[in-house]
């Protein structure tokens, strides 16, 4: 509380919190997260939609967004949402030493360059607060004994990413 009058606000602020909807675990998460902001002053009102991703996303109606990003595996996915000016940067963040270093991290093939790039980047995000994890969630994947070589991936190809792998033992 002593934050919110420190920074001049009155009771009342309005925040619009956004997310794809319906969708249980975020409605969830949005009624804890106004169950203690509006104690603070704030009103916190949800403004979800099953237009999120096309319509309230893009055009920028919403203050805050809850939503996940589920990186490809690739070492560059990342650039898309990070970097200046690119499409899937919502929330417009703009820093041109992410952006140097999204640059020379995708125009490496070095292992090294990468990690060493990525510490950048992320270092930087945090920094910025540009997006603050909430929550992991797990991913559970449950199949037959006598079925080899399933593994989870935390990637956004889901439990099938290597299908082409998975054999029947002879058990």
């Amino acid at each position: 509380r002593a934050k919110f009058e420190e920074a001049g606000l009155e009771d009342g602020v309005e925040l619009r919190l956004g997310y794809n909807g319906p969708n249980p675990r975020r409605t969830s998460t949005v009624e804890l997260i106004k169950a203690s902001c509006d104690q603070v002053g704030f009103n916190i009102v949800d403004v979800s939609s099953n237009r999120f991703f096309t319509q309230t996303l893009p055009n920028g109606a919403y203050d805050v967004a809850l939503f996940a990003w589920a990186g490809s595996g690739q070492i560059a996915s990342g650039r898309n949402i990070y970097s200046t000016g690119l499409p899937q940067n919502y929330g417009e963040f703009s820093n041109s030493e992410v952006d140097a270093a999204w640059d020379t991290l995708a125009s490496s093939l070095d292992p090294e360059v990468h990690l060493e790039q990525v510490k950048i980047i992320e270092k930087l995000l945090w920094d910025e607060l540009y997006g603050i994890p909430l929550y992991a969630h797990p991913n559970v994947v449950a199949h037959s004994s006598n079925l080899d070589n399933v593994r989870s991936t935390a990637t956004q190809d889901g439990v099938s990413w290597n299908a082409f792998q998975w054999a029947f033992s002879a058990e």
